[in-house]
């Protein structure tokens, strides 16, 4: 339950290359995006180990954590206390644009018994901007997975996730235990390089035997390195999370959990209501394991795919293009059942490529996914036109887009918190029943598959068991958003009114056109700032009435209006069609479309030669530049060159302006070009000069 939000990785990794061949730098002049183009990203001088002062043992006791050794309800113990915030480095790449402070919070690694010295350090960074109200209460973010990687695509991912939230309130992130950049952290590399591994193999029985032994040896390495599998649970979290308001020294704060984030949130207002002013629970985990523990999977697949053929249906354009869409997608499905597709697929970060083996379990994992997402699943009705015509390309992305997300979740720390809160002993067989939908497409593939393998993974990871309490609803006058997406596969709006009834001041709004995280929508984040701004009130919801629908079906270029950009960091004007959003500097995406016709535009220049210019595009994507002619637009001839690269088909447009080079180049899918050319790049091209 890993939240994604607007872009795709295929379109921020082009981003990310293009920036380091044409030279960018961390400045933060975007030519106009939402960040403020003079604040600065700064950080302080990481302390050594021994200056970090040891936590504190408290007497009190408090509402909190059970031990997990003892699985009493009415069990309770004495909790430690956390050490104040230390200032440090940023250990990640920062976000331009943006006012970042990083360091420290040192927590124990038993909150239950004071008398264990066994700590751990989580980095924390506050983010602020120009805009941001010096006296504005701030926002933490709680991350999804569990396991998530809060600090992994930050740089790339933060202006569009949460830079509308940051010109209103400072926003604090930090890494929960046993994820990325934790002290003590829970990542399995052993089980991450096996799924690399076996993606390019022939789906077996014995896969499920090879995981085993990675995870067993994932947990031997993690105790052997002094970690405590059963210290690494939600209660554990929720005390982390008040531990760092404190040492900030927040008396309150408002939350905004995604995904298991919402989890994570409930057990924050159960357990430390007073530092929490409002809450914003998005995409919902709830704790009832007869949904929250993976039981329900099979349905909430089978209704948000059956939401992706409705909303295919009630396009004019979709449903002309992609009749029978549920019987076709079937068809392809059984397909790969009886002939697993081969592909090629990139990881979106590294460019590392992988000849991947798709059956109908890897199909349907990869389709899952991409509900996720409005630009990934409005791209699902053109897989099955393509595969239907053994044509790869959307799945290929959509494996990819999977390559890229794996190394992103501790697989360490979400099998810790799945076994520990739910699956051990807390789910019951007959939740398993509840979930089965009568139907092998789903049953076969998610509700029987976890149910086998709910007991063998947890018995290879030695979690303990959350006493059953952690499974009562949640109560709480606290004021709380309940958001949920129509097209959500695995926290659908059914999990938001199952909950509901614990708030009494709460408010739910289902976004139509979303999947998982509705913040990452317009609409959504509408909504959620006006919430923060005045818990108190009602929401207006009107937006919902007037959000964007899926790209299902991207309209031609032609006609198109341009606006003027002036990028005064690399010395360049220029223009871009008109509503495509600023990505970086000289980097815009066309937004009116999906992954299946993901378009990048970059303009750049500087005093450098052109030959250098293509020869390290082409090294930084990967492939060779071949020379394909020339243009002449206006008085000037601009050679072209293509780059056949792992991320996809890239145009360049190279001229030589007395020793600075001017340079324009297109992402695009091999179908959209000729349309991309006709009506876009005359038109750049002519426009493109030094500033």
């Amino acid at each position: 339950m890993f939240a994604r939000f607007t872009r795709s990785l295929a379109l921020l990794l082009v981003l990310a290359l293009f920036a380091t061949a044409c030279g960018g730098s961390d400045s933060s002049d975007d030519g106009g995006d939402s960040a403020d183009a003079d604040t600065t990203t700064t950080s302080v001088a990481e302390p050594e180990p021994d200056e970090l002062d040891e936590p504190a043992a408290s007497d009190t006791d408090t509402a909190g954590t059970t031990d997990v050794a003892d699985e009493s309800d009415e069990a309770e113990t004495a909790e430690a206390e956390p050490v104040g915030f230390t200032s440090g480095s940023c250990e990640f790449d920062a976000p331009p644009g943006f006012t970042v402070e990083c360091g420290w919070v040192t927590v124990p690694q038993h909150w239950d018994d004071p008398s264990d010295p066994d700590t751990m350090r989580l980095h924390v960074a506050t983010f602020t901007s120009a805009e941001t109200p010096p006296d504005a209460d701030p926002v933490v973010y709680l991350e999804g997975g569990p396991g998530g990687d809060t600090f992994g695509l930050v740089n790339l991912t933060f202006a569009d996730r949460f830079g509308p939230i940051v010109e209103r309130h400072p926003v604090v992130m930090f890494t929960q235990r046993g994820s990325s950049l934790s002290e003590i952290d829970l990542e399995c590399e052993e089980v991450t390089d096996l799924a690399l591994d076996l993606i390019e193999k022939p789906p077996i029985d014995g896969d499920v035997d090879e995981r085993l032994v990675a995870l067993q040896d994932c947990a031997d390495r993690l105790v052997g390195e002094g970690a405590d599998l059963a210290a690494y649970h939600t209660t554990a979290s929720a005390n982390d999370v008040d531990g760092v308001r404190d040492a900030l020294g927040y008396d309150q704060w408002n939350v905004l959990g995604i995904s298991y984030g919402t989890r994570l949130g409930q057990e924050v207002v159960r357990n430390h209501p007073d530092g929490v002013r409002a809450l914003i629970l998005d995409s919902i985990q709830p704790p009832d394991p007869n949904l929250g523990s993976l039981a329900a999977v099979g349905k909430t697949f089978e209704g948000a795919l059956d939401a992706l053929f409705a909303g295919c249906e009630a396009s004019a354009e979709c449903a002309a293009d992609n009749p029978n869409l549920e019987e076709r997608f079937r068809g392809v499905v059984a397909e790969a059942d009886a002939e697993p597709f081969e592909l090629v697929a990139a990881d979106q970060l590294t460019g590392e490529t992988y000849d991947a083996i798709v059956d109908d379990t890897r199909l349907l994992s990869a389709v899952f996914q991409a509900l996720y997402n409005p630009q990934t699943f409005a791209a699902l009705p053109e897989m099955v036109e393509q595969l239907e015509n053994d044509n790869t390309e959307v799945l290929s992305t959509l494996i990819g887009l999977q390559l890229t997300n794996g190394p992103l979740i501790s697989a360490g720390m979400y099998t810790s918190v799945m076994c520990h809160d739910f699956l051990a002993e807390l789910t019951p067989d007959s939740a398993w029943d509840l979930g089965e939908t009568g139907d092998p497409l789903f049953d076969a593939q998610f509700s029987d598959l976890f149910e086998a393998e709910a007991t063998q993974f947890c018995d290879v990871f030695d979690t303990g068991s959350a006493p059953e309490s952690i499974t009562e609803p949640v109560e709480t006058d606290i004021p709380t958003l309940l958001l949920a997406g129509a097209y959500d596969p695995i926290t659908p709006p059914s999990f938001a009114t199952a909950i509901e009834a614990g708030f009494s001041n709460g408010q739910l709004a289902v976004l139509p056109h979303v999947g998982h995280a509705a913040v990452g929508d317009d609409c959504g984040m509408e909504i959620a700032l006006a919430f923060f701004s005045d818990p108190a009130s009602q929401v207006d919801q009107s937006c919902i009435d007037t959000s964007a629908t899926p790209n299902w079906v991207p309209g031609s270029l032609e006609g198109i209006d341009f606006e003027q950009f002036e990028e005064g960091l690399l010395g360049i004007r220029g223009v871009v069609p008109e509503g495509w959003d600023v990505q970086g500097p000289g980097t815009f995406v066309r937004g009116d479309t999906n992954i299946a016709h993901q378009t990048v535009l970059l303009q750049q220049g500087g005093p450098i030669p052109a030959a250098q210019f293509i020869g390290l595009l082409a090294n930084q994507l990967g492939g060779e530049a071949i020379p394909n002619g020339s243009l002449d637009v206006g008085d000037r001839t601009w050679d072209i060159f293509d780059v056949d690269a792992s991320i996809g088909n890239v145009r360049v447009y190279v001229f030589d302006d007395s020793g600075f080079t001017l340079f324009a180049a297109v992402l695009g899918t091999e179908g959209d070009l000729p349309d991309i050319e006709a009506h876009v790049i005359p038109t750049v091209l002519e426009n493109l000069s030094q500033s």
